[in-house]
């Protein structure tokens, strides 16, 4: 994918395992199909060799209010007038 990389304005993230992590590039508008959803979002680059993508806080903002059942792995909200429900893997 080529997709149009530009500087950020520069911050920090706290990642899983409590260390920072510092943005430093963004793609302004990503557009991701997951579990029947289409979603565009901007994506914030971090250099983490284990995951494909990662979904914070700024992104959580875009879908709020939600639910988020941890026990179950499901987060649950509106998305353009109907409910989606996300599923993780165990």
């Amino acid at each position: 994918m080529k997709l149009p990389v530009e500087p950020a304005t520069m911050f920090k993230v706290m990642v899983g395992n409590g260390n920072y992590m510092q943005i430093e590039d963004v793609i302004q508008n990503v557009n991701l199909q997951a579990q029947g959803n289409q979603f565009s979002f901007p994506a914030y680059l971090l250099l983490i060799l284990e995951a494909d993508l990662i979904l914070g806080a700024s992104w959580l903002k875009l879908i709020a209010p939600h639910l988020a059942d941890y026990a179950a792995l499901q987060l649950t909200f509106l998305h353009e007038g109907k409910l989606a429900i996300l599923q993780g893997e165990q």
